[in-house]
């Protein structure tokens, strides 16, 4: 696995093994379009993303 999530109440947070990247949310509806994109394109788009530019990742993977 190249990744875990930890959840603690509302907050999540994937942590991208090896790379010292880390990335929190919580489940209100602040990020209602991150949760949807998670559930339609996969968590592992995101990590790809997240590896390739932590930067950017989450502008790039909310867009439809």
């Amino acid at each position: 696995m190249r990744y875990t999530i930890t959840k603690q109440g509302d907050l999540q947070v994937i942590e991208v093994i090896g790379y010292n990247i880390f990335f929190g949310w919580d489940t209100s509806d602040n990020y209602i379009d991150f949760g949807n994109a998670l559930e339609t394109k996969g968590i592992d788009a995101f990590v790809d993303l997240l590896i390739e530019d932590p930067n950017t990742a989450f502008t790039i993977f909310i867009q439809p």
